[in-house]
């Protein structure tokens, strides 16, 4: 001891938690209490697995005191798991215990670190391949939709992010094509573009049907969906693109046309949904919450004046909570005799037939635009005068299509012009 500069008299030398003996064996300094000048004593590290001769167990470029007063882990280099070791966070100013790689952009290119990763892009290089186009304006799954508008969000819930999904919302039409139809268009204006839109058009009708896909529960994903590569499209669609149909050839695909056969009536009169458009604009109107409660007016306790007992603004008598012999699909808390959107698809319950494409959909010779017994006419606002009038100001021809005609003037006139042609002839 005398010779290793210990103290004889004492069995850890430097009171550093390690007897004089384990230092030795460990190759510890038994006369200094932090051997490797880290700031934490040799016993400390000793006892929580750390190297007392090491600044540094883990290499991760902090000292395992600074990782100490830090909160992180000085036996695992990358403490939050979020694929960046503690030293580089910390040099970036970033918090090495908190994974935020999907709110941090390291190289100011407009793409998360997060999203960068998943795309296989250098989060750190605003310009990954070096060809002169940012990450974000580039496009890695080639829809003609830029890395930075389709974003980390996976809108169809199907496992695969937007900026890797060739169909984003599962409506069994490619991103490309609805992207393309018209850039980045919101047709009915709902704040969700029409590429991510199971219902471009807000017409009732979904854009999967509309183009002429199948889908029966109309809740704007194309039945038996299968996907067996993982990249977001259904297998039917990947072996034959779908076209987006135009019935009425005036450059404007069904799903963002409100009237598809262009024959003067609306889609959503021709499917018998008049009433859900009072407007009359071809769309479904919102229903109604005047006071931004997220409950609708009609089960609104506020407007209905009901009891309200569970105090969640739904009425009792329209609450699933009390009303339990009506069911409550979507278990929105409002019972589907009531409730807009019974299944919770965004799609109003709708029975939809085939006759929306029809200029004719009751086969009765007269165009539904002027037919006062056609489905769809009932939904505008000249066949709910009952008639259609033509020329200036009205002047000209009036129809009325539900008057009786009189006819005994007509046989007297025609019996005159009769008598009068065969007096001339025998003459």
């Amino acid at each position: 001891e005398i010779t290793l500069g210990t103290n004889p008299i004492l069995t850890d030398s430097d009171g550093d938690g390690l007897n004089d003996g384990e230092e030795q064996r460990l190759g510890t300094d038994p006369t200094v209490a932090d051997s490797d000048g880290d700031g934490i004593n040799d016993g400390e590290e000793a006892a929580n697995g750390t190297d007392p001769k090491n600044t540094d167990s883990d290499g991760d470029g902090v000292t395992d005191g600074d990782e100490k007063t830090a909160g992180t882990n000085p036996l695992n280099t990358d403490s939050d798991g979020d694929g960046v070791s503690d030293g580089d966070e910390i040099a970036a100013n970033r918090n090495p215990l908190v994974d935020e790689r999907a709110t941090i952009d390291s190289d100011n290119d407009g793409l998360s670190d997060l999203l960068e990763e998943q795309l296989g892009l250098d989060p750190f290089q605003a310009d990954s391949d070096g060809d002169g186009v940012s990450d974000g304006d580039e496009d890695v799954d080639a829809d003609g939709i830029s890395n930075l508008l389709e974003g980390l969000t996976d809108s169809d819930a199907d496992g695969v992010i937007n900026a890797l999904d060739l169909d984003s919302d599962n409506d069994g039409l490619l991103d490309a094509q609805e992207f393309a139809a018209v850039e980045n268009a919101d047709t009915d204006g709902d704040g969700i573009a029409d590429y991510l839109d199971r219902d471009s058009d807000n017409d009732g009708l979904s854009d999967a049907l509309e183009a002429g896909l199948i889908d029966a529960d109309n809740n704007g994903v194309v039945d038996d969906f299968i996907d067996s590569n993982g990249n977001g499209v259904n297998d039917a669609t990947e072996s034959a693109a779908v076209d987006l149909r135009d019935t009425d050839q005036d450059g404007i695909w069904n799903g963002r046309d409100i009237d598809s056969d262009g024959d003067g009536v609306t889609d959503l009169a021709e499917i018998g949904a008049r009433d859900l458009d009072q407007d009359g604009d071809g769309q479904i109107d919102a229903p109604s919450d005047v006071d931004s409660d997220n409950v609708p007016d009609n089960v609104d306790v506020n407007f209905t004046l009901g009891e309200d007992q569970d105090g969640d603004g739904i009425d009792d008598r329209y609450d699933a909570d009390f009303v339990t012999t009506v069911a409550d699909t979507d278990q929105d808390g409002i019972i589907d005799s009531v409730d807009f959107d019974i299944n919770g698809d965004g799609f109003f319950e709708v029975e939809i037939s085939d006759e929306y494409l029809s200029i004719d959909s009751d086969n009765d010779g007269i165009l539904d635009v002027v037919d006062a017994d056609s489905e769809g006419a009932a939904g505008l606002s000249a066949a709910n005068t009952r008639f259609i009038e033509t020329g200036l100001s009205g002047g000209g021809c009036t129809l009325k299509p539900d008057s009786k005609a009189d006819y005994s003037l007509l046989l007297l006139f025609g019996s005159l012009i009769t008598g009068y042609l065969y007096r001339r002839l025998r003459r």
